[in-house]
């Protein structure tokens, strides 16, 4: 059994966590398909190319202490070697375009509005269609079930 200083923090930890996966669902909304560039908010004006995604550009459009979030426009069809993130849990939200997304042997395709949230240390690999973005967050939590 934990001490109760360890469940306090532990709780503390939990709730922070899932109130920021209610953030990480507010802004994907906030930049859901429906809604125009051009009422955006971004962390950055500045468009900086993909290493890795030939035709991909990404723009930094939050960050704090847990996640890091990023809107990525990719304007030619590619594949993304599989890889790992080591440290960091991600989630992908389909904007416009086509995705597929492969981990654990499993293949999704997501098409807009469609998500998924990929642990950390998951080997996964992903391509797409030509004209395609989507909101990658990078999350320190590492686990969805964390949250």
């Amino acid at each position: 059994m934990l001490p109760k200083e360890i469940k306090t923090k532990l709780n503390e930890q939990r709730e922070k966590r899932r109130h920021h996966m209610a953030r990480i669902y507010a802004i994907s909304a906030k930049y859901a398909p429906d809604i125009e560039p051009t009422e955006m908010f971004p962390v950055s004006d500045q468009w900086q190319s993909v290493r890795d995604i030939p035709g991909a550009q990404s723009r930094c459009i939050h960050r704090d202490e847990i996640s890091t979030i990023h809107l990525v426009k990719i304007s030619q069809a590619g594949v993304l070697r599989e890889h790992t993130h080591k440290r960091a849990g991600q989630y992908v939200q389909v904007l416009t375009g086509l995705l597929r997304a492969r981990k654990d042997s499993t293949v999704r395709v997501l098409r807009r509005g469609d998500w998924m949230w990929i642990d950390a240390g998951v080997p996964h690999r992903m391509s797409w269609g030509d004209d395609t973005e989507v909101l990658v967050t990078f999350s320190k939590a590492t686990r969805l079930e964390a949250f």
